[in-house]
């Protein structure tokens, strides 16, 4: 019994690598900060939003893989978050409702670093 448990153990801790499901996202919510696309936006959209807008079935014919696809799509207005499509969606403002139920919706938190990295100008960076 104790070799059974002493091997889920070690199986456990060396395979959490492998199984990571956890996304980091860099904090850019303070004033001071800049959004970047690549350590904040992206990942946001890869935790959310990915799993119904990629690229290979993109849903409402809306990819959130890349960059591009985002700004091609007219979903952001770069300076301007209040008008922006993307944001009116997070939070509710314009419909569909993005995530749709069952999908549990955007945090404060995110809303507010995606806002701002679309205010700065919804630069790749």
């Amino acid at each position: 019994m104790r070799l059974l448990l002493g091997m889920i153990i070690i199986l456990t801790t060396s395979c959490t690598e492998i199984f990571k499901t956890e996304i980091d996202i860099v904090d850019c919510s303070n004033s001071d900060v800049e959004c970047s696309y690549s350590e904040s936006i992206q990942p946001i959209f890869n935790l959310h939003c990915t799993v119904c807008h990629n690229s290979s079935s993109p849903a409402g014919g809306l990819s959130l893989e890349s960059h591009n696809e985002l700004i091609s799509k007219d979903v952001v207005i770069p300076g301007d978050s209040l008008n922006s499509k993307l944001r009116q969606r997070l939070t509710g403002e314009s419909i569909p409702i993005m995530p749709p139920s069952p999908y549990d919706p955007f945090d404060t938190f995110n809303i507010h670093m995606i806002s701002k990295w679309i205010q700065a100008g919804a630069i790749k960076n």
